[in-house]
């Protein structure tokens, strides 16, 4: 009994979720345009690139899990914690972004950033596919699935925002958190007036 009221509840979270999902979606795709011209694109092209590479050629499911097992281990001293941050943090895509932020430092990586950025967009759409599909596969109920991966998914698009800020040196990821929040508001909104009217 007790089980299955928590279920509910975390059933209900997940649709209370999903109008800040789908500002983070729609706000995080246009916030692209925030940074200089040399971002942008390579980061979307990784994107893609890794959904057609999923799809047509390799599934990278043990890359994912050593990524996993490596960054979980950094956060064990924060257990039972530590799985849910290695799927909110991408490994792949902070590596990535680390090295370059390094070279950047040190020699002027400039006219390299857009290798770093497909990759880093590749590799991020690897962690967000693959976390969803992890969840999966580990037995999750499906509102535990719902709830777990909706908030994944928005911390994720967050961590992003705050790296691509990291590396463009435009700290924009407060207003970017206002707009997320101001587009979750207006749905919100609209969902409540719609009940209203039908009532």
């Amino acid at each position: 009994m007790g089980e299955t009221i928590l279920n509910i509840l975390k059933f209900l979270m997940a649709i209370a979720l999903m109008p800040i999902v789908i500002a983070c979606t729609l706000g995080g795709y246009e916030h692209l345009a925030e940074y200089p011209v040399h971002i942008a694109p390579f980061f979307k092209w990784g994107l893609i690139a890794f959904f057609l590479t999923y799809v047509f050629i390799y599934q990278f499911t043990g890359v994912f899990a050593v990524g996993q097992q490596l960054m979980s281990g950094l956060f064990r001293f924060l257990a039972p914690l530590d799985q849910f941050i290695a799927y909110c943090i991408p490994f792949y895509t902070s590596l990535i972004l680390l090295v370059y932020v390094i070279l950047d430092k040190m020699f002027d990586a400039t006219q390299y950033s857009h290798y770093f950025l497909f990759f880093a967009g590749f590799a991020f759409a690897m962690h967000v596919l693959l976390v969803a599909h992890d969840l999966q596969q580990n037995g999750a109920n499906k509102a535990t699935y719902f709830f777990t991966m909706s908030l994944v998914y928005i911390i994720n698009i967050c961590v992003i925002v705050f790296y691509l800020d990291w590396v463009s040196r435009e700290w924009t990821i407060l207003p970017f958190i206002q707009d997320v929040a101001g587009r979750a508001i207006d749905i919100y909104l609209m969902v409540f007036e719609r009940m209203i009217a039908t009532t």
